[in-house]
């Protein structure tokens, strides 16, 4: 049962990192876009 419970917090990590890098990714690509 523990083990479900960390494997899932992993998996909450590391979805949410992903979406970290995707917004930092994202807000690059607008501010050069409308910098341009």
């Amino acid at each position: 049962m523990l083990c479900l419970i960390v494997r899932i917090g992993q998996d909450f990590h590391d979805t949410a990192q992903w979406i970290s890098v995707k917004l930092a990714q994202t807000n690059d690509v607008l501010a050069k876009h409308f910098l341009l």
